[in-house]
């Protein structure tokens, strides 16, 4: 797992090694953060990318296994990174969700993927982007970016104001000259898209959305959505708790994270210490607990050829195949690590 954490007082990128037939995980290789680190790319067999979290001011490009030298690449002077990037297929550009601070909107910087050095800048047609993937549901070159909708104030990039007023949508944009293609909004104005992730099941192509609410009401946040889809078309939250379902906890309104299962979708909650299961169209399916579960990743691992969902919480990880009730826990063993928001499956050379 290639992912970021915290030890004691100090921020580390890394890559962490299971075990299992101890059922542990521990680290293989880190390297010391200025910050806290967020989101984490693989770029090619060997290097691995991490992007500070928001407002963050740099990048790094890693190789675990000392192949080649870090290099370092702060941001440019009035942005702040958000937290995510992006390769292209053919892994030659990066993709970062920013904010311009003087104006407070997002844009997109585009990147040289070996050099880290800004080519371009494009707007993200939004306030407060954060992830973004590719577009598989289209032949045209496209990516699309999650714009959390949240304006934040310039001295901390963090402190939220005007929430009446947030405006949270999803957008397409041209991959090769950052045109909007397509824009889309969820009919309650006080949810946050913040994370995505593409379908695996069935033959239509679905988004997952995580979704954070920002409601002023503390009832509303606790019954909020923490998924959203969106077909192409439309973008739907999916309410988990219906005509008096008794089975569905709080999620505390608030998705960490999001994965795609074989047959459904993964969110993980850290407000509610679990991970919440819903079937291919939103449906809500059950719950498992993991204290502060936030990061999420699906792959075929542990010698298995269906998908399997890692979580990670705050001194375990939970490993679930298809069907969430079967399931193994492993421990960090490195006491006082805790992994941050996101982890990716590490594949090296």
């Amino acid at each position: 797992m290639a992912t970021t954490w915290q030890l004691a007082e100090q921020y580390y990128v890394g890559v962490l090694a299971s075990h299992a037939t101890q059922n542990s995980l521990r680290p293989r290789a880190s390297l010391a953060l200025p910050s806290r680190g967020h989101g984490v790319v693989q770029l090619g067999p060997r290097s691995l990318l991490a992007v500070a979290k928001r407002p963050g001011d740099w990048l790094l490009r890693w190789a675990p296994d000392g192949s080649h030298a870090p290099l370092w690449q702060w941001v440019e002077a009035g942005h702040v990174f958000n937290g995510h990037a992006l390769a292209s297929p053919d892994g030659r550009t990066l993709y970062t969700t920013e904010t311009n601070l003087d104006s407070g909107q997002g844009c997109i910087g585009v990147r040289d993927a070996i050099t880290l050095q800004k080519r371009d800048e494009w707007p993200s047609y939004g306030l407060d982007p954060h992830a973004l993937v590719l577009d598989t549901s289209s032949d045209q070159p496209s990516f699309i970016v999650a714009n959390g909708g949240i304006a934040t104030q310039p001295e901390t990039g963090r402190s939220k104001i005007d929430l009446a007023h947030m405006d949270s949508s999803l957008v397409r944009i041209d991959a090769h000259s950052g045109a909007l293609l397509g824009q889309w909004r969820l009919a309650d104005p006080r949810l946050s898209m913040r994370h995505l992730a593409w379908s695996r099941a069935g033959s239509e192509r679905r988004l997952g959305i995580a979704l954070q609410a920002e409601h002023d009401s503390a009832d509303d946040k606790r019954r909020a959505p923490v998924l959203a889809l969106w077909n192409g078309s439309t973008v739907t939250a999916k309410p988990h708790l219906q005509n008096g379902d008794s089975t569905a906890p709080s999620l505390a309104g608030y998705g960490g994270d999001i994965a795609s299962t074989d047959d459904g979708w993964a969110v993980s909650c850290p407000r509610a210490d679990g991970v919440a299961w819903f079937a291919a169209d939103g449906a809500w399916r059950s719950w498992q607990p993991l204290a502060k579960a936030c990061a999420l990743v699906a792959g075929t691992s542990l010698n298995s050829a269906t998908n399997t969902v890692w979580a990670a919480g705050n001194q375990s990880a939970l490993i679930t195949g298809r069907n969430p009730q079967e399931h193994a826990i492993y421990a960090i063993e490195t006491t006082q690590l805790h992994i941050d928001n996101h982890w990716q499956l590490w594949s090296a050379a």
